[in-house]
């Protein structure tokens, strides 16, 4: 099944609020000798991330639809463009958390707060990263 695309002619995107971290998919071990060792554990990490959006009244009740019934509850993958270095690219992206806040804005706009995150670590492909140091 392929990803739900974020429809972003009929939502906004995210707000510039992209706190996040990332998660390296690599792990340090203390050893008897009190060394460190440290490996990679799998290909690729995690970017964590909290995305705001501002809607208007009929723009929140499409992003609740969305959310519930093309994104199974947000359990469900979706492909949005966002900015992390690059410009805007098109990641891969779901909630992470079981809620996402919103809070009324006068006069009848919302401000909605979610947990996502995607499996790029990366704006850049390694043959692009090759690419800009050659």
């Amino acid at each position: 099944m392929s990803d739900y695309a974020w429809p972003a002619s009929k939502l906004p995107l995210p707000s510039t609020d992209f706190d996040g971290a990332n998660e390296r998919a690599t792990i340090r071990t203390k050893m008897d000798s009190g060394r460190f060792r440290q490996r990679r554990r799998f290909t690729s990490g995690l970017r964590t991330f909290k995305a705001s959006w501002q809607f208007d009244d009929d723009q929140f009740a499409l992003f609740q639809g969305v959310v519930k019934y093309k994104l199974s509850e947000g359990a469900d993958w979706f492909t949005i463009d966002l900015p992390f270095g690059d410009g805007f690219k098109n990641y891969r992206v779901r909630f992470i958390e079981a809620k996402e806040s919103f809070n009324y804005q006068d006069v009848l706009h919302w401000k909605v707060d979610a947990q996502l995150e995607t499996e790029t670590t990366s704006p850049l492909t390694e043959a692009e990263t090759n690419a800009a140091l050659a």
